[in-house]
């Protein structure tokens, strides 16, 4: 039986689990139309414009939202992004029919909430469980989150899929009543009894650690648009599943990946970042090499290669958020940890998706690539200033010597 502390903690996981369930089914179940924009003689689509649309409105909802959760306080905060997700599904329900807006602004319109939401649904909670809990655990936490985000967007497309008779309208009602059961988890959560947390002093944020979070969360980004980006659609005659709405579902990745981030966690936590960070590489090294050691593109290697690199990404994706986390001197405050993560995740997620349209190299050499200069750059700074050390007082004397 849970105590009120786990089970306290077990639901704020699940009110990470169902904003992101939202976001993925509202993109799955209301699709974009054809493309109808004309500019400079170029066809644009909206999912084009969704993309860009997304990146700016991450970012500006990693900053706001951080600094409102410093002003306001984390419950006050996640319940007023719960009430933002009832209004952008009563947005689809009553714009929409009554063609107020063509659906595919409206569509972009409601995209851009979600994003402006959504990371915050996840990086909030995980600074709050981070702040309430032992560091000891912070591994498995990160693990569970992400575990949590995953399993939302997978089982988003599932429903999706073997629902699909479903009309758009009871999509929308069931996106407001989660909203409203996030609303209602979060005012039961708070009226628990929680431990204080007094606030102390911290010193100011070197710009050598902000660096680091920032490529580390544009490592997670890359890592993982690196399925969409650069294998799915360069790979899509061998994939598992021909239908490309059902990859998610289907994919060896997305499922080693789900399976393996809470052991992978439990492997890594007495590692130092830095060999964590090593072993990641080598296996995903590793799995893009299968491509040009076997050059004859096949479903076999293709398993493979899914099955190593998700376990090579399993095994940094869970410590790089506790690494985030301690760079920012995240322990009091939200906003630095929040905007810092919403930056770097959204800025290399377009860097991703444009270096995938160039068609200069192999897809898969470019996306490997990438990470692996972010990683060996990542590797590089961390040697450099002593970040990762276990002396909190060294590495603070060490990063503010070179500001």
């Amino acid at each position: 039986m849970f105590s009120k502390s786990a089970f306290k903690l077990s639901l704020i996981f699940l009110c990470i689990f169902l904003p992101f369930f939202n976001g993925a089914a509202i993109f799955y179940s209301h699709s974009f139309s054809n493309p109808f924009i004309s500019v400079d003689n170029e066809v644009l689509n909206f999912l084009e414009i969704n993309t860009k649309l997304s990146f700016f409105m991450r970012i500006i909802g990693g900053y706001f939202l951080g600094k409102l959760a410093d002003k306001i306080g984390f419950f006050k905060t996640m319940k007023l992004i719960g009430l933002g997700f009832i209004i952008a599904s009563f947005s689809l329900v009553f714009f929409d029919p009554l063609h107020i807006f063509e659906s595919e602004i409206l569509l972009c319109l409601v995209h851009g909430l979600m994003s402006f939401l959504r990371w915050s649904c996840f990086i909030l909670p995980v600074i709050y469980i981070f702040q309430h809990n032992q560091k000891i655990r912070r591994f498995n936490h990160s693990a569970v989150a992400w575990t949590a985000v995953i399993f939302a967007m997978f089982f988003a497309n599932l429903c999706t899929t073997i629902f699909s008779n479903i009309d758009q309208l009871t999509w929308c009602i069931i996106y407001g009543l989660i909203g409203l059961i996030t609303n209602a988890i979060y005012s039961y959560v708070e009226i628990l009894p929680r431990p204080k947390l007094q606030k102390t002093e911290e010193d100011p944020i070197s710009k050598q650690a902000f660096l680091l979070a920032f490529l580390l969360s544009g490592l997670c980004a890359v890592c993982i648009s690196y399925q969409y980006s650069f294998i799915e659609y360069y790979l899509k005659n061998v994939m598992i599943i021909n239908t490309a709405g059902q990859q998610l579902i289907y994919s060896p990745f997305w499922i080693t990946l789900v399976l393996t981030l809470i052991p992978a966690a439990n492997i890594t936590r007495k590692l130092e970042t830095t060999k964590i960070l090593q072993k990641s590489l080598l296996g995903i090294l590793l799995s893009v090499g299968l491509f040009y050691l076997i050059p004859l593109f096949d479903r076999t290697i293709l398993v493979i290669h899914q099955i190593i690199y998700a376990i090579s990404f399993g095994l940094f994706l869970p410590p790089a958020l506790r690494f985030i986390y301690r760079l920012l001197h995240g322990y009091n405050f939200y906003f630095p940890m929040s905007f810092t993560f919403s930056l770097g995740f959204s800025s290399f997620i377009l860097i991703s998706n444009h270096l995938a349209k160039l068609n200069l190299f192999p897809a898969p050499l470019v996306g490997a690539s990438l990470i692996t200069i972010l990683m060996l750059t990542c590797l590089l700074i961390n040697h450099t200033y002593g970040l990762s050390q276990k002396n909190t007082e060294l590495r603070k004397r060490i990063a503010h010597t070179y500001k």
